[in-house]
């Protein structure tokens, strides 16, 4: 008699959505492949992405926008098994990740894992970004319930967890491995729509901070970008996303400068 042996622990994972409805579908699939709950919480859809959650969803929740940090830590709260994955709904897990997390997570369990990053793969109108620093861009979006806190002051607001034998909310430990494999991150229709999303941010995100920091700061994420992580590679897509990244920052100056003029 064949014994079946588990691969991987009771998974919940959970994704935030609004207008997701494109990618929505593909990452709930693939997600499923790996994981025993699938969690959408939806804050003001008017595409088919409530459609597409109920359907193929075990738990669907409809709530006001509360911030990053609060949406997530909610998200996390109403899971129901002690390990949580998040995923974006443009976020689809690879074959490749799925088959090396069926291999070697309850491996890494045993040496005491609290918490597994993860590759991805980041796209912008179908064009795989190598370069630049968006690959592998690998995330914690893996961890243990009960360790998890959410950090505030970036764009994403980054889960941490707690490292009991430091005392501290970590993204980097001993105890936080990595896999190889990636999802496939379908970031933006268009380098204009990643245009739209880091000039909203600007405005929202307003620092302040001297003309010259700004002036130094922008120069510096362009040259990092496109010379330094060889983001030249990915050609006139490559060089238009280190011009974008580098206003972000000299947005967030002028913003900041309108606001002190009110």
């Amino acid at each position: 008699m064949s014994i079946k042996v588990q691969t991987l622990p009771d998974i919940s994972v959970f994704m935030i959505t609004r207008d997701d409805a494109k990618h929505l579908e593909q990452a709930i699939r693939q997600a499923k492949k790996i994981a025993k709950e699938i969690i959408v919480i939806d804050y003001g859809s008017v595409d088919n992405t409530m459609k597409i959650a109920e359907r193929h969803a075990d738990k669907v929740y409809q709530k006001q926008w509360l911030g990053v940090s609060r949406m997530k830590s909610f998200a996390v709260s109403i899971c129901s098994y002690s390990w949580v994955m998040h995923l974006s709904a443009n976020e689809v897990l690879t074959s490749a990740l799925i088959e090396e997390m069926n291999k070697k997570f309850v491996k890494q369990m045993v040496k005491g894992a609290i918490g597994f990053k993860i590759a991805r793969k980041y796209y912008v109108g179908g064009n795989f970004v190598r370069w630049g620093g968006f690959y592998p861009d690998r995330q914690l979006r893996i961890f243990q319930k009960s360790l998890a806190h959410f950090k505030t002051g970036t764009l994403e607001e980054s889960v941490e967890v707690w490292d009991a034998k430091k005392g501290l909310y970590l993204t980097e430990s001993p105890r936080i491995f990595s896999f190889k494999g990636a999802v496939d991150y379908y970031a933006f229709e268009t380098i204009n729509d990643m245009k739209n999303y880091y000039r909203f941010n600007a405005e929202i995100g307003r620092k302040k901070i001297s003309y010259l920091s700004a002036l130094v700061g922008s120069v510096a994420c362009f040259v990092e970008r496109f010379i330094f992580q060889l983001g030249f590679l990915d050609g006139a897509l490559g060089y238009k996303m280190a011009m974008i990244l580098s206003m972000y920052i000299w947005r967030q100056y002028k913003e900041s400068r309108l606001e002190d003029e009110y």
